[in-house]
């Protein structure tokens, strides 16, 4: 516990939290400093690996024509698929259980859960 912070009645923001944002034209690795891609075209997102990194979270998202294709490390997968594809305006929320990476939303999707 020496290098954990443990809150017991919540936290209290006083100015506000900012999350990273990346926005990318071209095919991109996902680095453990991003939170949220924002694509533009046809290409691949790739996830880092999920090993060591549960309860990680990403946030992928298509603003363009395209279709952005979310590729997990090697043979991890999400939710039991090897990858999501994204079309225009959709976007996928992903945590990462510590060996794979599952889809999180109300539904399954945050905005659309993309296609296998």
């Amino acid at each position: 516990m020496a290098n954990e912070f443990v809150t017991r009645r919540g936290i209290i923001s006083l100015g506000g939290v900012t999350f990273p944002y990346y926005s990318t034209t071209t095919a991109y690795t996902v680095t453990a400093d991003d939170y949220f891609v924002d694509c533009s075209g046809t290409f691949n997102i790739t996830l880092p690996t999920a090993v060591g990194i549960a309860g990680k979270i990403y946030i992928v998202k298509n603003s363009g024509s395209g279709v952005i294709t979310v590729d997990p490390y090697l043979s991890e997968t999400i939710d039991g698929s090897l990858t999501k594809t994204l079309s225009q305006n959709d976007s996928i929320y992903l945590t990462s259980t510590g060996n794979n990476w599952l889809i999180g939303g109300v539904d399954g999707s945050s905005g659309q859960s993309g296609s296998s």
